[in-house]
């Protein structure tokens, strides 16, 4: 077993959200994407975002999937929760671009390879809860790269009109150029 894919933390007793007293390991989804055999079948506590779209299980129509995402933006870890549409409840927002979905806490047992899910990785959930409700975020204008904008088009316009005038005055002046210009040639 690989030493580096093992909980950080020790064994803990989770905060006052989960009353029952178990043995867990706390640990993050980065841990979890990169685990080994070591995680199989453990109790293990972990928090992110929701993110994606809710997937309802065609085979037990009370569960569903969603996608947990680590909040460490080097390193955007995802992993797959399988919980019960009840449990689903506690989510108010899916996040996607420019919007922040709800933060949950879960604990449940880790499965490397799902025999039930074929082979999938995954948290079966046995409880959850909302940290944080999700937001929109509408990224503001930036007024600097507004006026860039109008810079850049003024200038592309200024180009071409230089290019049109350029192009006009070699063609009337030289007799030449009359047949890349259109006319004919004398």
């Amino acid at each position: 077993m690989k030493g580096r894919n093992r909980p950080t933390q020790q064994p803990c007793i989770c905060e006052p959200a989960f009353r029952q007293l178990f043995f867990l390991y706390q640990t993050t989804i980065a841990d979890l994407a990169q685990a080994d055999s070591y995680y199989e079948g453990q109790t293990v506590f972990v928090q992110g975002e929701v993110v994606g779209d809710r997937i309802n299980d065609e085979m037990q129509p009370d569960n569903c999937w969603v996608t947990l995402q680590d909040d460490d933006p080097t390193n955007p870890s995802v992993v797959s929760v399988f919980m019960t549409m009840e449990q689903a409840k506690n989510i108010d927002t899916y996040g996607s671009y420019g919007v922040t979905g709800t933060m949950l806490q879960v604990r449940g047992t880790f499965h490397l390879d799902c025999r039930e899910h074929q082979g999938m990785s995954d948290i079966h959930v046995e409880e959850v809860s909302a940290l944080a409700a999700g937001s929109e975020n509408k990224p503001g204008m930036d007024p600097k790269l507004f006026g860039l904008g109008i810079v850049s088009v003024l200038a592309g316009l200024a180009l071409l009109a230089l290019y049109q005038s350029k192009r006009e005055g070699r063609c009337n002046g030289n007799s030449s150029h009359r047949n890349r210009c259109g006319g004919e040639a004398r």
